[in-house]
């Protein structure tokens, strides 16, 4: 289990979405803790396999995030690169977190409260 899985799961989400999934980096650790994973990727690509517990949308985040304004969000680049922190609709979002400088990088999750995005 990861950092990332860990802060999901303090909230017992029944799913969790991934913005910017590209090629599942996350499902499978989701799926075998129980949560359902969905991950949204605009790039017109062959999704990754699907399972009862991981699905995909080849949509454009903006078009679809209404649907998820009551899940945890999740991103590893994403949200904060490409799609501004204020954009993203959901109860929590936990995204990737640089905790050093370039001789010291340290990834870490970190989570941020989104709950007044609208």
């Amino acid at each position: 289990m990861n950092e990332k899985t860990e802060k999901v799961k303090k909230y017992n989400p029944k799913r969790v979405v991934d913005i910017g999934s590209n090629l599942n980096m996350f499902g499978y650790l989701f799926a075998n803790e129980g949560i359902e994973y969905i991950g949204i990727e605009i790039e017109k690509q062959n999704l990754p396999v699907e399972t009862d517990m991981i699905k995909f949308i080849n949509a454009d985040y903006y078009d679809i995030r209404e649907q998820f304004k009551d899940d945890i969000i999740i991103s590893c680049l994403c949200v904060g690169y490409l799609i501004p922190v204020k954009d993203v609709i959901g109860k929590k979002l936990i995204v990737n977190h640089d905790n050093g400088d370039h001789l010291n990088y340290k990834c870490t999750a970190l989570e941020i409260d989104i709950g007044g995005n609208k």
